[in-house]
């Protein structure tokens, strides 16, 4: 009869890394000191609000500042169109050409173009850089905010009853590099209130813990038989902490007071044995 051997194929399943369990994480909270566990809690609660001002912030700010800029755009499109009117009417090309040089002082204009109501080009600030897909046949303004620019067309009435259009486009750099210069701004300040948070916390927990620690020597010293320890409780705070050390006084005193009703009979009792004289032993 032979006897089985194991094979030599077997191959033994790696071993996972250690990690404790749940309950024993959990553990591991309940059996830190006081001012752990409230630095780990407004850590974790400092790291939250953190985590959600470098978030949220950044996007609302460039939100915000998009649609501002969008409103800005607008306003100066539909201005420039306004004093245009008169160019297209009597087709100045010399007049509308000042008009869109005008644009020239903004460093966020990349161009400018006014279209005849045929579609041809009646003047023109950098018309190369303008896109084939704008909608210049549109009745009323059309704006397109794009990632790193902003195309606006407004329609400009002219005397033939059919209007021109002026297409107007912006450049986001100057935003985005403000948005860049908030977004680390906000970094630094969620990072400047998580540290101060936690030195903030850590020395609350110390203000916390102290008084608790004193009242805790004092138990462990009159448990080793040192009663004169009593008087290093604080009895005259007003806190939660006072109320503390005075319960633990005022239980020691009744403690103190019973071993007395105690210790006296059996004192008495001692006097009268050596008294009448203890028996001796043969």
């Amino acid at each position: 009869m032979s006897d089985a051997t194991p094979s030599t194929d077997a191959r033994v399943a790696p071993a996972l890394p250690h990690q404790p369990p749940p309950a024993r994480r959990v553990s591991l909270f309940k059996s830190a000191s006081l001012g752990t566990r409230l630095g780990m809690v407004m850590a974790v609660l400092l790291a939250s609000i953190a985590t959600f001002l470098a978030a949220y912030l950044p996007a609302e700010f460039d939100r915000l500042g998009r649609l501002g800029f969008l409103e800005q755009t607008e306003g100066i499109a539909r201005m420039l169109a306004t004093a245009s009117e008169a160019a297209l009417d009597f087709d100045d090309a010399l007049s509308a050409s000042r008009q869109l040089e005008a644009l020239s002082s903004l460093p966020d204009v990349n161009y400018a173009r006014l279209l005849r109501p045929d579609g041809t080009t009646l003047a023109g600030l950098h018309p190369e850089r303008m896109p084939g897909d704008l909608p210049l046949g549109a009745q009323e303004m059309q704006s397109r905010l794009e990632p790193r620019a902003v195309q606006v067309v407004v329609p400009v009435p002219s005397r033939s009853g059919h209007p021109g259009a002026l297409a107007v486009g912006f450049s986001l750099d100057a935003l985005e590099k403000a948005r860049a210069r908030a977004s680390l701004r906000v970094l630094e300040v969620s990072a400047a209130v998580l540290l101060f948070g936690l030195l903030a916390a850590a020395a609350l927990g110390t203000l916390l813990t102290t008084p608790l620690r004193r009242v805790t020597s004092v138990a462990e010293r009159i448990a080793d038989g040192d009663a004169g320890a009593r008087g290093d409780l604080e009895l005259d705070r007003r806190d939660e902490v006072g109320r503390l050390a005075q319960a633990f006084d005022l239980m020691l005193q009744r403690l103190f007071g019973q071993r007395g009703r105690i210790d006296a009979p059996t004192a008495s009792w001692r006097r009268r044995w050596r008294s009448c004289g203890a028996p001796k032993r043969s």
